[in-house]
């Protein structure tokens, strides 16, 4: 059987019961995937992010997210990967002043 966790496969780097324990995927606030299978390992990403949610797994030459949760979703980590092979889907609920009262 083929796991979510497989290289190429679109899914959070390391499943949210494991980083956020009883809290779940419902106060995390973002969610970063990368797909390892289109990933070339030209650091790109990593480099683009300046709040250094992304580290770099210098054994695998890919990239770690580490701190989804401080991510701002600038996306320049998706802006500057020239093989689309990572996706940041921000959690939009989760801000303290919610978009429909923002009029």
């Amino acid at each position: 059987m083929a796991s979510s966790m497989e290289v190429g496969s679109w899914a959070p780097a390391q499943p949210v019961a494991e980083r956020y324990g009883d809290r779940g995927q419902e106060e995390q606030m973002n969610t970063i995937i990368v797909n390892k299978e289109l990933c070339n390992g030209c650091k790109g990403c990593f480099q683009a992010c300046f709040v250094d949610v992304i580290k770099w797994d210098a054994a695998a030459k890919k990239p770690v997210i580490a701190y989804p949760e401080e991510c701002v979703q600038c996306m320049f980590c998706e802006l500057n990967c020239d093989q689309g092979a990572i996706k940041v889907h921000p959690k939009y609920d989760s801000y303290l002043f919610p978009r429909e009262s923002l009029v």
